[in-house]
């Protein structure tokens, strides 16, 4: 028969073994080899700003509609109207723009501040200038809409200064909806013979 003091011996070794092992687990390296990247990741400051919105700015109480799309990795995508009237300080009456091209960073956990470049130039093609905007969002709690300020500095070709302005802007998150009608059924594909009875037929009555 063991001793009493073996027993108890053994009995406080293996509770120690215990707490170590619980005490390992409550301390292991979250980056450790083996854990997935969905157990360690953790939302990134600002990261509510990606996707895709709808967006709403407004100069002197003239409201005008963009698109514009945030990327995780920092880039910021906007289209506006391509036509639209000439800034004042251009020599144009007309202006075609292009898609702006930028940059987005977080500034918080629910603001970030952007800065995109707009091409601008006439109905023939001429080269106009640059529109640059600059401005500050703030992400809403429910993270499907921003607001926020902007400035606008117009530049000439040679990057000279011709016209500046402030506005405000709100956007409304694009969310995926699913087709109302539902999926629709696969298209028969049409035979080649069918094709040209069709051609043909349409050839007929052109003539006619």
């Amino acid at each position: 028969m063991e001793p009493p003091s073996s027993q108890r011996v053994r009995t406080a070794c293996g509770v120690l073994a215990g707490m170590l092992i619980l005490l390992a687990f409550l301390t292991i390296d979250p980056a450790a080899p083996g854990m997935t990247a969905a157990q360690v990741a953790t939302p990134a400051t600002g990261s509510g700003f990606v996707g895709s919105w709808r967006v709403t700015p407004t100069i002197g109480g003239e409201a005008a509609v963009a698109l514009t799309s945030f990327s995780a990795d920092g880039l910021i995508l906007t289209s506006n109207r391509p036509v639209q009237p000439a800034t004042p300080g251009l020599p144009a009456g007309t202006l075609v723009q292009s898609l702006g091209q930028g940059s987005w960073q977080a500034t918080g956990e629910r603001t970030a501040d952007i800065t995109f470049v707009i091409l601008q130039s006439d109905l023939t093609g001429i080269f106009l200038g640059t529109r640059t905007i600059l401005g500050s969002l703030e992400l809403e709690p429910s993270g499907d809409a921003w607001t926020g300020t902007f400035e606008v500095t117009i530049a000439d070709p040679s990057g000279t200064v011709v016209y500046e302005t402030t506005g405000a802007v709100h956007a409304i998150r694009i969310a995926v909806e699913p087709p109302r009608a539902g999926t629709p059924a696969p298209a028969t594909p049409l035979a080649f013979r069918d094709a040209v009875e069709i051609i043909g037929a349409a050839t007929i009555v052109q003539r006619g």
